[in-house]
Parts: structure tokens; C-alpha cells; sequence
């Protein structure tokens, strides 16, 4: 009859609350099928980049017009039916 009671534990009531109100609201706060963030560093070319609130802004050029022509590619405005070679 008594071979599923449990002891008393000195110091212990009833109500003994021992998952504490911090751990629930943190828990509480945590979305459904949230993952652990494991990127720590983002670099572009090699430069660590300043994260904010999870989110990092690397602009890539879109237009031709935004990158610098430093190779002395020849581009469409460019005549050389005068040149000899």
C-alpha cells in the first residue's frame, strides 16, 4: 500500500517551487524549432565584418558601374578602330 509514497525532504514543502521563474521566462522567450547560432565571424575578403542584432549588410557590386576598372579592361565606349597594333 505505501511502496509508491514519497519521503519527506527536510526543508521542503509542498509547494516547493525548485524550477525557478528565471529559468521558465528564459525558456518561455525561446521561439518554437529555434536553432543555436554557431556563425561567430563573417568576413568579406578576409575583414571581419561588425554583426548587429544577427544581421551583417555586405554590399556587392550589382552594375559594372560600381566597381573600379583597374585592369584597363576596354569597355563599350571605348574606340579603338584608330589603334595599330
Amino acid at each position: 500500500m505505501f511502496g509508491g509514497k514519497v519521503d519527506k525532504v527536510f526543508g521542503k514543502g509542498l509547494s516547493t517551487n525548485d524550477y525557478t521563474t528565471t529559468e521558465k521566462n528564459k525558456l518561455s522567450g525561446i521561439a518554437s524549432g529555434a536553432q543555436v547560432n554557431v556563425i561567430e565571424t563573417v568576413k568579406e575578403n578576409g575583414t571581419a565584418q561588425t554583426v548587429s542584432s544577427k544581421e551583417i549588410n555586405i554590399n556587392v557590386p550589382t552594375k559594372t558601374g560600381d566597381i573600379t576598372n583597374d585592369s584597363g579592361y576596354l569597355t563599350s565606349h571605348q574606340d579603338i578602330s584608330e589603334k595599330k597594333h
